[in-house]
């Protein structure tokens, strides 16, 4: 594992394996910035983050269960 200067992972490389060159990466950045289309975010707003091509050992499962109001329920443990 390779480390950029900020400490976080950095490992780009091509398939063969060659790590990619710095001003390509650079000009991949660029551009994905200039082409990412930005909207300001507002109360209510609600942002979704789709990683399942990043987990793709998981399983679904499912449950079926009676419906419970919040208000129902209470906490086991006293807040500290």
């Amino acid at each position: 594992m390779w480390f950029g200067p900020d400490g976080l992972p950095f490992n780009n490389r091509y398939c063969s394996g060659t790590p990619i060159e710095d001003d390509v990466i650079a000009l991949r950045r660029k551009v994905f910035v200039e082409r990412t289309p930005r909207k300001p975010r507002q109360a209510g707003d609600l942002t979704l983050v789709d990683d399942i091509a990043r987990a793709p050992d998981r399983e679904v499962l499912m449950a079926m269960g009676e419906l419970v109001r919040l208000a129902d329920c209470s906490p086991i443990v006293a807040p500290s």
